[in-house]
Order: C-alpha cells, then structure tokens, then sequence
C-alpha cells in the first residue's frame, strides 16, 4: 500500500476545510485511528489494586497489568492520531489549536469543526471566493474539474448552489 508523502497532503486553511476533513478522516481510518479520534473508543481506565488477600491475588494482578497495557496501546494510537491531525494543519490553524496539542484526538477534531465547519454561512463564502478565482493553471483537466465539483459541493452544503 501506498505511503503518504506530506508535500501532498492538503494542508488546513480557511478556505479547505471541507476538502481538509475528507482528507484527514481517510487518514486517520487508513492509520487505523478512527474509533479514537471519532470518540467511540474510550481510554482505558487500570482499576486500584485491591488489597492483597492471598486469594486470586495472581489473577487480579494479570487483570490489571492487562488493563496497563490496554491503557499503554491507547494511548500510543491517541498520540499517532493527534499528530496525524496536526501535520495536516496549516501554519495558522496549527497556531489556532497549538494549546490543545496534549489533549485527546476528538477534542481536538471537535475544536477543528467547530472553528472551521459549524459556521455554514462561512463555508459558502470561501467556496464562492474559491469559485471566482478558479483557475486551471498546471492542474489536469479531472483535476480541474473535480477541484469545481468540491467547491459546487461546499455550496450546496451552504445553501448556496449554484
């Protein structure tokens, strides 16, 4: 399978974000991440040692090292899908979510919405702005073409189609 090279991912900026969160929600499903950064999966919580009984202390001492590693596991694929996030980010919506950069993948993909995609009036604006400037440059014709039907998309999500 096909590595991800940086210099082609689509970096976050004010006026990518529905393209960006495609992008990025592949990735995070391909890095197998998903349930993490989506919030279905839940960090691991090691319960207190009991109080050594001599009864069952060996099964109760598996059972927590156990929930440990459970925890441990989480915990890696937590820290591979916030910087999954965050190496998709451009230079100011790095800067605008750089303080939650220890917290959880999904509190950080939440903030990333709400910053980005709840505002649908927002949303229609860039992708009007990106309309008007569209151009074909060096892209291919499919490129060009499927650049258009993203920003056709962004606007009819905005209840601005065109």
């Amino acid at each position: 399978m096909p590595k991800f090279h940086l210099r082609d991912i689509i970096k976050l900026e004010d006026d990518n974000f529905t393209q960006w969160k495609a992008q990025t929600k592949n990735i995070l499903i391909k890095e197998r991440e998903c349930q993490i950064f989506c919030g279905r999966s839940k960090r691991p919580v090691v319960p207190d040692p009991p109080p050594a009984t001599g009864q069952d202390d060996d099964a109760k001492a598996a059972q927590i090292q156990k929930a440990v590693e459970a925890r441990d596991a989480w915990d890696t694929i937590a820290a591979s899908a916030s910087a999954s996030i965050q190496l998709n980010l451009g230079p100011r919506a790095l800067q605008r979510v750089s303080h939650n950069d220890r917290g959880e993948p999904k509190q950080m993909w939440d903030e990333i919405n709400k910053m980005y995609g709840t505002t649908r009036l927002s949303g229609g604006y860039h992708a009007s702005r990106r309309l008007i400037r569209c151009e074909l440059g060096d892209r291919s014709c499919s490129e060009y073409v499927h650049g258009l039907r993203t920003i056709a998309q962004e606007l009819a999500d905005s209840s601005r189609p065109i």
